[in-house]
C-alpha cells in the first residue's frame, strides 16, 4: 500500500476557494457471483461533496448490464450495457461503496457531466465493462480543459487503479467487507485520497 504520508513533493489542492469544491471519486463496489472473466470490483464514477456521510448527495456514472427481466424475456438481449446515471440517496449507490478513491477537484460539475454522459458504452465489444469505461471517462475528464483541477493526468489512470486495488485489498486484510456486509461502516465510506497518497476516512 502506498505510504500514508504525503511526499514533500506533493503540493496541496487545496485552497480557500477550492477547499469546498465537489470531488471526482473512482468507487468500488463488491461484485457477487462472478465469472473469472468478471473484474473483482463493480467500478464508478462518483462526483460529490468533500466529505465521507454515506448520507451525502453525489451523482453516480457506471455502466450496467441489462436486468435479468428482460434477459429472460429476450436472450439476445443478455449482453447489453447501459450507462447509468443516479442520484446516490435515491439508489442503493452510497450505501453499498466498499471503498473510493478521490482523484481531483470538480471545478466544472456541469461540464463533467455532460462529458460522462455523452460516454456511450461500445456495445459491440464483447469484454467491454464497467472498469473500461471507468478507465475511459478517467483520461477524457482528465484531457478537458477547465473540468477539473488534479495533479493527474490521463496517462496516470494505472497509478490510480493501482492505488484503488491496494486499497480495497488492505481494507480486506483489516477485516472490512468479510462475508457480512454490515463489517464496514454505516456511517462513513472508507475514502483514500490518490494525490496526497493517504486514507482521510477509516
Amino acid at each position: 500500500m502506498a505510504p500514508s504520508q504525503r511526499p514533500s513533493y506533493f503540493r496541496s489542492l487545496s485552497s480557500s476557494t477550492q477547499k469546498h469544491k465537489p470531488r471526482l471519486y473512482v468507487v468500488l463496489y463488491a461484485r457477487s457471483g462472478r465469472s473469472s472473466s468478471c473484474d473483482a470490483y463493480h467500478w464508478a464514477l462518483v462526483i460529490g461533496p468533500p466529505t465521507s456521510s454515506r448520507k451525502d448527495d453525489g451523482t453516480r456514472f457506471h455502466i450496467v448490464h441489462t436486468s435479468d427481466a428482460i434477459m429472460s424475456s429476450n436472450p439476445s438481449a443478455a449482453h447489453r450495457l447501459f450507462l447509468e446515471e443516479d442520484n446516490l440517496q435515491d439508489t442503493a449507490g452510497a450505501r453499498e461503496v466498499l471503498v473510493r478513491v478521490t482523484v481531483a477537484k470538480v471545478l466544472d460539475v456541469e461540464q463533467a457531466r455532460k462529458i460522462l454522459r455523452s460516454l456511450d458504452p461500445r456495445r459491440e465489444e464483447k469484454d467491454y465493462t464497467c472498469f473500461t469505461w471507468v478507465r475511459e471517462a478517467f483520461g477524457i475528464l482528465h484531457d478537458e480543459s477547465g473540468c477539473l483541477k488534479s495533479y493527474f493526468t490521463a496517462e496516470d489512470w494505472m497509478s490510480v487503479e493501482r492505488s484503488a486495488r491496494e486499497y480495497a485489498k488492505q481494507k480486506r486484510q483489516e477485516g472490512r467487507f468479510v462475508d457480512d456486509t454490515r463489517a464496514w461502516s454505516e456511517t462513513e465510506i472508507c475514502t483514500y485520497n490518490a494525490w496526497e497518497r493517504r486514507e482521510t476516512t477509516a
